[in-house]
């Protein structure tokens, strides 16, 4: 599981790092990665278990552009980490950095969790 962990970080930051061109089309196709690798292997397991990457798995939420997929997974982040210190701060972030806070019912339940 550390391998995909890694590689999740790697896809993750591709073209995001200061030393890269970045180049959206190639780093959609990597975020869409994430993605799918997110669900096969995390979805169905509490996220608890890798809390020492819970910074990784909101950074991918808030990277995705797909918001039917982050409104999956923002709902799933919230409950697995309902108890963490950084939970509000984390929240805090992805409402100022998401594209997809601009869908009412994602801004409204990530609303409801920062009250």
């Amino acid at each position: 599981m550390n391998l995909t962990l890694a590689r999740l970080n790697l896809y993750d930051q591709w073209y995001r790092v200061p030393n890269r061109n970045f180049n959206l089309p190639n780093q959609d196709t990597y975020d869409s990665l994430c993605q799918s690798i997110m669900d096969k292997y995390f979805y169905n397991v509490n996220l608890t278990n890798y809390e020492e990457r819970q910074e990784l798995f909101l950074v991918i939420i808030l990277h995705s552009k797909n918001c039917f997929w982050v409104e999956k997974w923002i709902h799933k982040y919230v409950t697995d980490f309902r108890d963490s210190k950084f939970l509000k701060s984390h929240l805090s972030a992805f409402m100022h950095r998401s594209e997809c806070n601009k869908v009412i019912t994602i801004r409204d339940f990530v609303k409801s969790q920062l009250n």
